[in-house]
């Protein structure tokens, strides 16, 4: 009986953090189903209500504070949150400049009785030393074939540590109720 607990859990885990997204000229993408621009989460047993104070307190607590990040939300139904990352990387965009840039992303939570929907959308690159932006298209050839894919792994792999860490940050307030 331990083992089935074990292997199920093992299993349930992999596929609750394995959901991830892919960048795509037109936007992020679940790297699982292509045709979709968000993941879902299932929390069964748990009211809408419940999972948007959930979500809510994990954003404080990781943003509350921060220049890099605004917020607004629709109580009990969404919250939008603007992130501007805290890494950046050297993206040769503009070749007399600087050319240090951050990611900035928005990630859209709705909420349903069970259920979260997350949907990361790309807002754009910001540049650390003259604050220009520069948007989605500078990792595509004109005919939409990626060029850059240094600059698309670096920009899937912050959208993915967004959303793997906000779900481990709920698995842990969901196993703090006391």
């Amino acid at each position: 009986m331990k083992r089935v607990f074990l292997i199920s859990a093992i299993l349930f885990s992999s596929f609750i953090y394995s959901q991830e997204f892919i960048i795509t000229y037109e936007n992020y993408k679940s790297k699982e189903d292509p045709s979709k621009d968000y993941i879902i989460l299932e929390y069964p047993g748990k009211a809408k209500e419940e999972l948007y104070k959930m979500t809510k307190k994990y954003i404080n607590s990781k943003y509350i504070g921060s220049k890099d990040y605004s917020f607004s939300e629709v109580e009990d139904e969404q919250i939008v949150i603007d992130v501007l990352s805290r890494d950046y990387r050297r993206i040769w965009i503009n070749l007399s400049g600087g050319n240090l840039w951050k990611v900035s992303n928005r990630y859209e939570f709705n909420f349903k009785d069970g259920k979260l929907m997350i949907r990361p959308s790309f807002s754009n690159f910001t540049n650390t030393e003259n604050n220009s932006k520069a948007g989605i298209g500078i990792m595509y050839n004109s005919s939409g074939q990626l060029k850059k894919e240094n600059i698309a792994a670096f920009t899937e792999a912050l959208a993915n540590t967004f959303v793997r860490d906000f779900k481990k940050g709920l698995e842990e307030n969901k196993s703090n109720d006391w």
